[in-house]
């Protein structure tokens, strides 16, 4: 089950992270969605792996640094109320997904790097894969 809840876990981070780089599978995807999915998905990791997670002085002031931030960026330039309401709610979400990742040991952030790399490596294999297939002119569906 903890190995199963980690990728589940790993997944949604990198979902997060591919729909905030407007990665084209993600097109169809609102970022606040993935954004709270991974909120949710690193908290229920969270209590179920709470030895996983230690939060030291200079985690605390880097995530003290970035919640500044993000009241910064969610109070200024906004038309109205409800943008800075709506803002104010979606960093919330994006902090604590970056709380845990901040907080998680140093061997669940090298098995989370080794994930992103894989899953990367596998999204250039495929895209290399259909640009071969486009130079050789096999009809593709997009094009």
């Amino acid at each position: 089950m903890s190995k199963k809840l980690e990728y589940i876990y790993f997944s949604a981070l990198f979902l997060w992270m591919c729909a905030s780089m407007h990665v084209s599978f993600t097109f169809s995807i609102p970022l606040p969605a993935t954004i709270m999915l991974a909120a949710l998905v690193s908290f229920i990791y969270y209590i179920n792996n709470k030895c996983e997670f230690h939060l030291d002085k200079k985690g605390r002031l880097l995530l003290f640094f970035y919640a500044l931030w993000l009241i910064y960026e969610s109070c200024v330039s906004q038309e109205s109320i409800y943008a800075v309401a709506y803002t104010l709610i979606r960093n919330m979400f994006m902090f604590v997904s970056v709380y845990y990742i901040v907080a998680a040991s140093l061997q669940l952030k090298q098995r989370m790097f080794n994930f992103f790399c894989d899953a990367t490596c596998f999204m250039l294999i495929l895209s290399l894969i259909g640009w071969g297939l486009f130079v050789l002119g096999v009809p593709l569906p997009n094009t």
